[in-house]
């Protein structure tokens, strides 16, 4: 552990990740980072290691246009390769708690909460009609903090929440689903414990998705980019686990542009 730092009133602020006006910007890759070399239990899985953890849940539209456009295809190539990443970085491995949740007309949990080991990437998705976007967020946000619940009950704390939605159709429910599942994000980034995200697919309404995360615009990613995404969720998720929590991070640039390897976003 190094000796605290001056007070920086660009460092100071609530817990958490640094909360970013627009996702689209250009960030450095790292912001007052210390590493902390730590001893690898048992198979590096997270549910043996009491380090605070980061929780990510990754929620999907599977409706029927999901399917046409190619973009259920491309994600699901993408899982094992992005599990393979984490399992090759110890730390992330131990802090990491993965979730996957579906939605079309309703949503469902594909991959509870767990360490991303113990996670089996799914072969396939069903689809299915309808979309029930702030529905599914709503849920979403439900399991999560009955998971970090469930970590407080055994001692281990949160060093972070990320939720990422995508999704390339307009919600069939009512406004005030929506309304409501924005409210709940709000609430979390407001907490400084959440950083949520929308990625519209190719033909997704990002004007919508503005509803969702106004403070953070949301970023359009074509079915090729999911790759680059995936392997920019990796390297951002690694960068979060070497950092102390409580100290703000800027992640990895998404836009997808000359000189950025691993962009994947436009706006």
């Amino acid at each position: 552990m190094g000796r605290k730092r001056p007070s920086d009133p660009e460092r100071d602020g609530p817990p958490g990740l640094e909360h970013l006006p627009h996702l689209g910007a250009q960030h450095s890759e790292f912001l007052d980072i210390r590493r902390a070399p730590l001893p690898n239990g048992p198979g590096g899985l997270a549910e043996e290691s009491p380090e605070p953890r980061i929780d990510c849940c990754l929620i999907v539209d599977v409706s029927r246009s999901m399917f046409a456009s190619g973009g259920i295809d491309a994600i699901l190539t993408c899982l094992p390769q992005f599990k393979a990443s984490v399992l090759k970085d110890s730390l992330l491995a131990r802090k990491l708690s993965w979730s996957v949740v579906a939605f079309a007309d309703r949503p469902w949990v594909v991959s509870p909460y767990g360490p991303v080991g113990e996670w089996e990437p799914p072969a396939e998705l069903p689809s299915s009609g309808g979309t029930a976007m702030g529905t599914a967020v709503i849920e979403a946000l439900r399991l999560r903090g009955e998971h970090l619940k469930a970590q407080a009950a055994r001692g281990i704390a949160s060093h972070h929440s990320f939720g990422f939605l995508l999704t390339d159709g307009q919600p069939t429910e009512p406004a005030e689903r929506v309304e409501e599942a924005a409210r709940l994000i709000e609430e979390g980034e407001n907490g400084g414990h959440l950083s949520f995200f929308c990625l519209a697919v190719e033909g997704g309404d990002i004007e919508l998705l503005k509803r969702l995360t106004p403070r953070r615009a949301p970023l359009g990613i074509a079915q090729d980019d999911f790759a680059h995404f995936f392997r920019w969720l990796y390297k951002s998720m690694s960068t979060v686990s070497a950092s102390q929590p409580g100290v703000r991070v800027k992640l990895r640039d998404p836009i997808k542009r000359d000189g950025n390897p691993d962009g994947w976003g436009y706006a």
